[in-house]
C-alpha cells in the first residue's frame, strides 16, 4: 500500500495485490474482496477503496520493495529508475497497471453516473417543449434530483483520485 496525492485529503491509499499462481477466481472480485476486509478490519477511516492487481512489485536487489518509486509513478511524478533495482522493466508493469485501474474508474464513472444524467437532463428538454404539461416536467426534475444525489453518494465512497 502507498500513498497518492489527493487534493482533498493530501494522501489516499493504493493497494497492490499480487496473487498466487493457480488463483482462478476474477482479479475485480478479488479486489473488491481485499477493499471490504480493509474496511472491516481498520475501518472506514483508512479511506481504502481502490486496488491493483500486478504480477510482481518492483524490488531492490536485497527484496526491499521501491514504494516511493511507485507512488512517483502513481503521483505522476519524474522518478529515477534506482541503481539498486533487480528488474527495471517492472515499473513499466506498474504503470500500466495503473493507468488501467484510472480508464477502469473512468468508465465507470461515465457508465454509471455521467450517462444516465445524460438521459435525464435530455428527457427534461423533451418535457419542457412548448404545450408540455408542467407535471411531466417536474417529475422528470425529480427524477434528475435523485439522480444527482446517487452521484453525490457514489463520488463521495470512491474518491476519484485518478
Amino acid at each position: 500500500v502507498i500513498g497518492v496525492t489527493d487534493p482533498m485529503k493530501g494522501e489516499l491509499p493504493l493497494g497492490f495485490v499480487v496473487l498466487k499462481s493457480g488463483v482462478t477466481r476474477s482479479e475485480e472480485e478479488i479486489v473488491q474482496e481485499v477493499i471490504a476486509l480493509v474496511r472491516e478490519r481498520i475501518g472506514p477511516v483508512a479511506a481504502f477503496k481502490t486496488s491493483v492487481v500486478v504480477k510482481r512489485l518492483p524490488k531492490t536487489r536485497s527484496g526491499k520493495i521501491l514504494r516511493g518509486t511507485m507512488q512517483k509513478i502513481a503521483d505522476s511524478a519524474e522518478y529515477k529508475v534506482p541503481a539498486t533495482i533487480d528488474d527495471p522493466a517492472i515499473l513499466d508493469e506498474i504503470e500500466a497497471a495503473i493507468a488501467d485501474a484510472a480508464e477502469t474508474q473512468r468508465r465507470w464513472v461515465d457508465e454509471n453516473l455521467l450517462s444516465p444524467l445524460g438521459r435525464a437532463l435530455r428527457g427534461v428538454a423533451r418535457a419542457a417543449t412548448p404545450g408540455a404539461r408542467n407535471d411531466a416536467l417536474f417529475d422528470r426534475l425529480a427524477a434528475i434530483e435523485v439522480r444527482l444525489e446517487r452521484i453525490e453518494r457514489a463520488l463521495a465512497m470512491r474518491d476519484d483520485w485518478f
